[in-house]
């Protein structure tokens, strides 16, 4: 009898790894391996679907269904999927890369060199040094549809603006705020919302001299409750080393003080005015002053329109803009 049970114990203890050598794969395992593959990959159509699932931190271009920031402050994964796959999404091929149809291979060689370099800020550096210092820390892509950097039309005979180029990104975050507005850009979308922050830089001479800030970032307000749990103070740290404190409320007591409480609003605004299609109403306000050690200014606008056939179209937008101490 204890020959019988010690000759079960070694089937079993040899049936065991066998078994488990021979499970394969789920399906969702196959395709979670997939899409991490995926993620390497140099064609957007490939890795937004990738990107959007995992969220990691890195430089995925064109895969960004927002094309205007300023305006649209979330959006959710189906609609990103989306627009990625939408006909109005034209790409061409550049040496190995895809890139956006109405770009130049400028602009493949800042996605390239992005990925090379290790950057250090985004103020005085290059695109490239700028795209990789915010990469390691966020998730950063670009507009699906439109060129991020350098495109054919921006060309100029006049020196002064052919110095000029707006480098022009996105950061996606994950969903923090339920006040934040979120749009499904006409998709039925359970997903999670990731929001979007608007990065525009202004580069002169290879050099990226200002930055500004739109959409789900900043808050322009005066209620402290509006700022806290949102998580701006820790993005701005991430972005701008200058703006790192300790005291998050009083970073907020500095922003408001230097951008908030000295707004002044445009001589028309909160005025009905007559247009050419029906009524409208908006109201803008603009500020200036110092933060972080640097130059900062504040836009904010809102609107709403009534249409002669009865639409009650209305919109917003809000920016702000840190620039080198030397400039204004």
């Amino acid at each position: 009898m204890r020959t019988i049970i010690t000759g079960l114990m070694m089937c079993a203890v040899v049936a065991g790894p066998v078994s488990a050598r021979d499970k394969k794969p789920s399906k969702e395992e196959r395709r979670v391996e997939q899409l991490r593959a995926s993620l390497e990959s140099k064609a957007p159509a490939v890795y937004c679907e990738a990107a959007l699932t995992f969220r990691p931190n890195g430089f995925f271009p064109y895969c960004s269904p927002v094309t205007y920031p300023q305006t649209q402050h979330s959006f959710t994964l189906n609609a990103g999927l989306q627009a990625q796959k939408s006909v109005l999404v034209e790409m061409r091929q550049e040496g190995d890369r895809s890139i956006s149809a109405k770009a130049t291979s400028v602009e493949k060689a800042v996605i390239d060199e992005s990925k090379a370099v290790n950057g250090e800020g985004c103020l005085g550096q290059s695109p490239a040094a700028c795209v990789s210092y915010l990469a390691a820390r966020l998730f950063v892509t670009t507009a699906a549809d439109i060129p991020f950097y350098d495109w054919s039309s921006q060309a100029s005979f006049d020196p002064d603006k052919a110095r000029r180029r707006n480098l022009t990104l996105q950061v996606v975050l994950p969903h923090t705020d339920a006040r934040s507005y979120v749009k499904d850009f006409g998709f039925r979308d359970t997903s999670p919302p990731l929001d979007i922050v608007g990065i525009n830089a202004s580069v002169v001479d290879g050099k990226v001299e200002s930055i500004s800030f739109s959409g789900r970032y900043p808050i322009l307000s005066d209620n402290p409750a509006d700022y806290q749990g949102s998580g701006f103070a820790d993005f701005m740290a991430t972005v701008l080393p200058s703006c790192r404190t300790t005291d998050e409320g009083e970073f907020y007591r500095m922003f408001w003080a230097a951008l908030v409480k000295p707004r002044e609003f445009t001589e028309n605004s909160g005025k009905w005015r007559f247009t050419d299609n029906g009524v409208s109403k908006s109201y803008a306000s603009s500020s200036y002053g110092n933060l972080c050690g640097l130059k900062v200014s504040s836009f904010s606008s809102t609107g709403r329109t009534i249409t002669d056939t009865g639409q009650n179209l209305s919109g917003s937008s809000q920016e702000i803009t840190f620039r080198l101490p030397n400039k204004r």
